[in-house]
């Protein structure tokens, strides 16, 4: 009897085990399976180039995009980043400011828009773009900062208001630049009033440690042009992946980009001298709710200046976020700005060099668009005002994910068993 009741037990566990792995989907068993299983998000009405992008793209959710739901009291200090901004620029440095008064800043992750009472607009008025709340506490961060950025439009509350999409920001960016030839992140960052330091390569291959001790590394044009000492390359995706750090590329130092994550299936291509009708993307192509990185109020379609001899993206894989492209580019699809999550950080690259984004060259021969050099920023200015968490290290334990061929050999497998032992208990 009892020898009866241990098969019967085997054989019942058999059956539900058959019966779960049966109804399980075929996906992804756990956050550290290849994110090709991942389900996609609804998407929005593309074009056929963007279709094609978002057939290979997965689309979860950001990993480094932790939103939360707060309740802002009346007296809430309103950075607005639309049109209601009277200094859209020196709006980034006014808020890495406020971040160095040790404040912390809050950003409304849109679209969707938000509808809010504020003192200029008591009736209430849409905010786009993603507009940054202060706490009332938090005056004094606000007032220093207002000392140094007067042409900064500040705003308040004047009733409470609720979001469930804010993002918070407590610490403010620790900046590395990688001297560039070509493309001067530094003229960007100047203009927008935000500190940074900056070195030569030189400096990174002595020492490439250095890079873990910064929140954003900008490796500007050319980079290592897609040559970069394997150490570098450790210390990059630790930066990203362990420290949850972020880094950006620039133009020529796609290649670094390519050669650093080749697991993302990004292809770069020489670009063409030119002055281009691109299109921006907030949310990325294939997302129906926008991202930190993504956060623009603006012309949906501005003109970017690419000099030639540079990279320009071709083609991008699984998981990277298209947030720029243009629809004939010297005849073809291509991208010029886009991003992904590595492990607990963030990867971005521009196929431009940001400071010769300006109406009237120079630099550059000048984009005749008054709103190419307000993209330039406010794609940067995202990340510049954004500092990674520190979160303790999970020692994961690895699923892997489950595939069609392997759900069959191990239905079989259990069937298997399930028929053995039956059999054995018949000839008992």
């Amino acid at each position: 009897m009892e020898r009866k009741r241990q098969e019967v037990m085997v054989i019942a566990f058999v059956a539900v085990m058959m019966t779960v792995f049966a109804a399980m989907p075929i996906t992804a068993m756990s956050e550290y399976a290849s994110p090709e299983h991942k389900a996609p998000l609804n998407v929005t009405s593309l074009t056929a180039a963007e279709e094609d992008i978002t057939s290979m793209t997965i689309v979860q959710e950001l990993e480094t995009q932790e939103l939360e739901t707060i309740t802002f009291p009346a007296g809430t200090y309103v950075i607005p980043m639309d049109d209601k901004q009277n200094d859209i620029i020196r709006a980034f440095g006014f808020l890495a400011k406020v971040l160095h008064q040790n404040a912390t800043i809050y950003r409304i992750i849109e679209p969707p828009d938000i509808t809010i009472k504020t003192s200029s607009y008591p009736a209430g008025t849409t905010y786009s773009g993603g507009p940054v709340l202060v706490m009332p506490e938090d005056s004094a961060a606000i007032a220093s900062a207002q000392s140094v950025f007067p042409s900064v439009t500040v705003d308040t509350l004047n009733e409470s208001f609720t979001s469930n999409r804010v993002f918070r920001v407590e610490e403010p960016t620790d900046i590395l630049i990688i001297y560039g030839r070509w493309a001067h992140t530094q003229d960007v960052l100047d203009d927008m009033g935000i500190p940074y330091t900056m070195v030569n390569r030189s400096d990174v291959e002595a020492n490439p440690s250095m890079l873990l001790n910064y929140d954003l590394v900008v490796v500007d044009c050319p980079g290592w042009a897609g040559s970069p000492p394997a150490e570098v390359q450790d210390k990059i995706r630790e930066l990203v992946y362990n420290k949850g750090g972020e880094i950006i590329f620039t133009d020529v130092a796609l290649l670094d980009l390519v050669k650093i994550f080749p697991e993302y299936n990004i292809k770069v291509v020489l670009n063409v001298d030119g002055v281009w009708n691109c299109t921006t993307h907030n949310p990325p192509v294939g997302l129906t709710e926008g991202e930190f990185p993504s956060q623009y109020y603006g012309p949906a379609n501005v003109m970017i200046y690419t000099e030639g001899g540079g990279y320009v993206f071709s083609a991008v894989g699984p998981g990277v976020r298209v947030i720029l492209d243009c629809q004939n580019y010297s005849g073809d699809y291509r991208i010029l700005a886009a991003y992904f999550n590595y492990g607990r950080g963030i990867v971005e690259g521009f196929a431009y060099h940001p400071q010769e984004q300006v109406k009237v060259g120079p630099p550059g021969p000048g984009t005749g668009d008054p709103n190419s050099y307000n993209v330039s920023c406010i794609f940067y200015g995202n990340k510049f005002v954004h500092a990674a968490k520190p979160k303790p290290t999970p020692t994961p334990t690895a699923v892997p994910a489950i595939t069609p061929k392997g759900l069959i050999a191990l239905i079989g497998l259990l069937s298997a068993i399930a028929v053995a032992t039956i059999s054995i208990r018949k000839k008992r």
